[in-house]
């Protein structure tokens, strides 16, 4: 009987407070006892934690969500903030590719086109003319710099021959 009254109390209580100490006995009549007092010396102790409801399990998954959903958060700003120092390294370092452009730094007149190519300042250009005639090939490079800035090179039979700003 007071087994039973036991399981109908452990079912009736909320589900909060359900987390509690069982002891199980086995009484005078050898019959197994449970209560939720120490019913002799060779009691076994039992924790009991109430199984999650759907209520508590919302409401942990929610939880649950939300502080995954703020950790994504704080990993895309940071990701945010290392792409944009990456950006403004590039442009740095373009502002300070064409201000070697701009002051013409590793040109010479007669320079070849491969001499242009393997520049680290200058390299392949951004817009590539070719005019072929009966007494020469003529190329006209063009580096961009900056918008409206721009660097044009002439080549002739594939030596550089005039520089333009």
């Amino acid at each position: 009987m007071s087994r039973l009254l036991l399981v109908l109390a452990l079912a009736v209580a909320p589900a909060g407070a359900m987390s509690a100490t069982i002891y199980k006995c086995v009484g005078a009549d050898g019959k197994t006892v449970f209560s939720d007092k120490q019913c002799g010396s060779q009691a076994e102790a039992i924790e009991y934690s109430h199984p999650e409801t759907w209520k508590e399990r919302i409401s942990r998954e929610r939880a649950e969500s939300s502080a995954r959903l703020d950790e994504l958060r704080q990993q895309e700003i940071v990701q945010g903030r290392e792409q944009d120092a990456r950006i403004s390294k590039m442009k740095e370092q373009h502002r300070a590719l064409c201000e070697s452009r701009i002051a013409n730094e590793g040109l010479a007149i007669g320079m070849t086109k491969s001499q242009l190519y393997d520049s680290e300042i200058w390299g392949y250009p951004d817009d590539i003319s070719k005019t072929t005639t009966a007494n020469a090939v003529k190329e006209y490079f063009v580096y961009k710099c900056d918008g409206y800035k721009s660097v044009r090179l002439f080549v002739t039979n594939g030596r550089l021959s005039s520089i333009h700003n």
